[in-house]
């Protein structure tokens, strides 16, 4: 009798080993989203100006994708697309809730659909998010009924990063009118607050009905809140760091309202426009943060076995925020390059190379089953529109991760495969059909046998059925979907490519502002700016006055001095044919920030 008690202690004790190894293998996960932040801000993306040596350190530390893609150019649907590993058309979650749409009970990430979170902790992680969620206000969406233990954030878009009066920071708010009514720029007499007419909308009330809460509970939070979303994600770190952590802290920076702390205002005191300066106070902040969390992950011994992911939600609002996505084309809200192709690292030092960057295009939707590969849980291939990319890391894989990826909102459009995009931007009959190079192609034949080709299998796409339509119509006046799902949109028009169109259209002009990847603008006679393709196709906005005026897309800046005008494109390179008559003299100065000069005739931009 003995002997078997022995046996079965013995066996039961190595099965205890096991499991506890297993436990003690199974990583933490870190993920780190940014809002807003534009592709080329970062240090480790291009970045000069504004340095972030903490987020570079992931970079150098594990693998930056220089082509990382999220599956919308703006926050809610981008984020219901991460945390599912789903294409959020699938499920109808298409367009962006706004202020009380948030509170909608039909508004929000259908209750059907799992959570990378409702995964990990079934398997045995313990979950927490901490900040901005943005998938639903109300309570059956709530993110602790969503798969996250812990919750500590807000539950709608945006939010104040103080409490009013906004002690400690300098506030830049959009308004309509300034006080006396012009438009322009007007500043408080301290210089703490700014208001600004540029973006002719006003700021949205983004704490209306919208606290802070721990858990359900709305607390009363007077700590900076990129500092205080920092402070918990130290605290759950300390707390958990016995067991495996999923931890997202999902930072509300750099998304408006734009609010510089004073301690980072004073580091970037050289910079010359207030505007710029908050956004790099802001970049900075989020930095200093990043930096914070992984010194806790140091201090606490589990930065060796801790997958760590930072990510931007979508691409920059650069005229909004001056957040830059160069060198891409577009931003937020666009399905160009600059809306949906954003900053992406891994960081596992057990398992990834270090300081690699992979120039294969991959898309938030791995994410989900990476973090399941990472945790040794199975992955049902039926579920997620992602892959797991820890086999491509390791050089198990050789393949791209993808054949094609996809983008849909409303009308819009957009599909890659390999080096080739296709987009549909636009709204009703101002719709346009282009093709972006994201690498030129080698030869003219394969330029003539993709178009057709590939045109043909984005119309297959949708003609699946495999896509849903949108349960809600946007806010911002976008069209409702089609009715009947998997319905194709229309066509891409046989016209050929927009640099083809685009030079026979400027025959007739008397300006072309060419750059190499795409964008021109063009100058008529009169002297006005009557087309800006491959831009936001939406009417240009015009201030300033005597013959230096500053044109504005609603993402690319442009400025005209005495007959030349200057579109600054992504190669930042661009020359200038004035019409008849020239321009003398020197004029330089600034738009969004970016410094131009005019000397004779021709105008340049200057290096930040």
């Amino acid at each position: 009798m003995m002997p078997r008690l022995a046996a079965l202690f013995v066996f039961a004790l190595i099965a205890l080993l096991q499991t506890t190894a297993v436990a003690d293998e199974r990583p933490n996960i870190v993920l780190l989203i940014a809002d807003d932040l534009g592709y080329g801000e970062l240090g480790c993306y291009g970045g000069e100006e504004i340095p972030t040596p903490h987020i570079d350190s992931l970079a150098e530390g594990g693998v930056r994708f220089s082509d990382g893609y999220v599956t919308a150019p703006y926050c809610a649907a981008s984020r219901a697309g991460l945390f599912t590993g789903r294409y959020q058309t699938r499920f109808g979650f298409e367009f962006n809730p706004i202020g009380a749409e948030n509170e909608d009970p039909q508004i929000g990430l259908p209750v059907d659909e799992r959570t990378i979170g409702d995964t990990l902790r079934d398997a045995g992680y313990v979950t927490a998010l901490f900040g901005k969620w943005h998938l639903g206000g109300t309570a059956k969406f709530h993110p602790q009924r969503r798969g996250f233990d812990e919750f500590f954030g807000f539950m709608h878009e945006g939010h104040y990063f103080v409490p009013p009066p906004w002690p400690g920071v300098t506030t830049w708010l959009r308004r309509r009118a300034l006080p006396d009514g012009s438009q322009g720029r007007w500043a408080s007499p301290d210089g703490r607050v700014i208001w600004s007419t540029h973006m002719g909308n006003r700021e949205p009330d983004y704490d209306a009905n919208n606290p802070i809460l721990r858990n359900s509970q709305p607390v009363d939070e007077r700590q900076h809140l990129t500092d205080a979303l920092t402070r918990e994600a130290e605290q759950f770190i300390a707390r958990h760091r016995s067991q495996p952590f999923f931890l997202t802290v999902s930072y509300n920076a750099v998304h408006s309202p734009m609010q510089g702390a004073d301690a980072y205002m004073g580091r970037f005191a050289h910079v010359e426009d207030v505007h710029r300066r908050i956004f790099a106070a802001m970049l900075s902040h989020l930095d200093d943060s990043v930096g914070r969390i992984l010194a806790s992950l140091r201090a606490h011994g589990l930065e060796e076995n801790t997958l760590i992911v930072f990510l931007s939600d979508n691409g920059g609002p650069t005229r909004e925020l001056t957040s830059s996505n160069l060198p891409l084309r577009g931003g937020k809200g666009q399905l160009y390059e600059g809306g949906i192709r954003i900053p992406l690292i891994l960081q596992w030092k057990d398992r990834i190379q270090a300081g690699r960057a992979d120039a294969r295009p991959v898309i938030s939707l791995d994410l989900a089953p990476t973090f399941l590969g990472a945790a040794s849980i199975p992955i049902a291939a039926d579920r997620y529109d992602g892959v797991n990319l820890l086999p491509y890391l390791s050089g198990e894989q050789t393949d791209p991760p993808h054949e094609m990826l996809y983008w849909r909102v409303g009308r819009k459009a957009a599909v890659r495969q390999g080096s080739w995009k296709a987009v549909r931007e636009g709204r009703g009959r101002q719709a346009a059909d282009t093709w972006e190079y994201i690498t030129s192609p080698k030869t003219s034949t394969r330029r003539r046998i993709w178009l057709p080709r590939r045109r043909r299998n984005f119309r297959r796409w949708w003609k699946s059925g495999r896509l849903s339509t949108s349960k809600w119509s946007s806010r911002c006046g976008e069209p409702r979907p089609h009715s009947k799902p998997g319905r194709a949109p229309p066509r891409f028009r046989r016209r050929g490519s927009l640099a083809k169109r685009s030079e026979v259209r400027l025959r007739s002009r008397t300006f072309l502002s060419s750059a190499a990847k795409g964008d021109a603008g063009i100058l008529d006679p009169s002297g006005r700016v009557d087309q800006f393709l491959c831009g936001s196709q939406r009417r240009l906005v015009q201030g300033g006055d005597g013959d230096r005026r500053v044109f504005l897309s609603e993402h690319v800046p442009a400025v005209r001095a005495g007959g030349a005008i200057l579109v600054f494109a992504p190669d930042l390179a661009i020359g200038a044919l004035p019409p008849a008559g020239g321009v003398g003299g020197r004029a330089e100065g600034h738009v969004h920030s970016q410094p131009y000069a005019l000397a004779g005739n021709r105008l340049v931009a200057r290096a930040r």
